[in-house]
């Protein structure tokens, strides 16, 4: 779902004033990763695998 809104260029242009971004339900690649830190101007947490806390799995930036 991260990629599809990334392709959107109407979605990518509100993203830039995001604080926070939780991405799950689908794995959170290198390279997606990469992308969204460019695009968000706040946090992006990965929240995708078998642990799933309710606070984020692991802080991308």
């Amino acid at each position: 779902m991260a990629g599809l809104l990334i392709a959107d260029t109407a979605t990518r242009a509100a993203m830039k004033h995001l604080r926070q971004m939780m991405v799950g339900g689908e794995a959170l690649t290198e390279a997606l990763a990469l992308q969204l830190q460019q695009i968000v101007a706040g946090q992006v947490h990965n929240m995708y695998g078998p642990q799933k806390p309710p606070f984020g799995r692991q802080l991308i930036r």
